[in-house]
């Protein structure tokens, strides 16, 4: 599910991210924690609502190549508050780079043991640090 970093808003699309999540892998879910996926199909898919903006490409190689996913969000671009996403389990073991679009151009990573975290600007191959393939949580925002 897609939810909003604001306190209190919760995506009015969150129904059809749902929907979408079945038909299409790999995916990434958005929460104020984190939350586990269960989708493990390496495909290139996106998952977007009846109104979403893109957010950020997630790339399973560094240099922004390989399977990618566009990620979005149903409050339009970044702001300061920014979006929160878990991503499948097929992703938290993948993600080597990221690219933002609109206003998105910081992303802090998390690492899947949540031990570790990182904010970088957009974009940003990490493949040669501790995230590459180890992404358990990702916040984009405008900074």
């Amino acid at each position: 599910m897609i939810e909003r970093m604001k306190t209190g808003r919760i995506a009015a699309a969150a129904a059809c991210f749902l929907l979408a999540a079945v038909a299409a892998a790999p995916t990434a879910s958005a929460a104020p924690a984190p939350r586990a996926g269960d989708h493990s199909s390496p495909q290139t898919s996106s998952l977007r609502a009846a109104s979403s903006t893109l957010l950020m490409t997630w790339y399973s190689d560094a240099g922004w190549r390989g399977t990618s996913a566009g990620i979005y969000g149903s409050y339009g671009t970044c702001d300061t508050a920014g979006y929160g996403f878990t991503p499948s389990d097929w992703w938290k073991t993948h993600m080597s780079s990221i690219r933002g679009a609109g206003q998105c151009n910081k992303v802090r990573l998390t690492n899947i043991a949540g031990t570790a975290s990182a904010t970088y600007s957009l974009p940003v191959s990490f493949g040669s640090t501790i995230f590459n393939d180890n992404v358990g949580y990702v916040k984009v925002w405008h900074g």
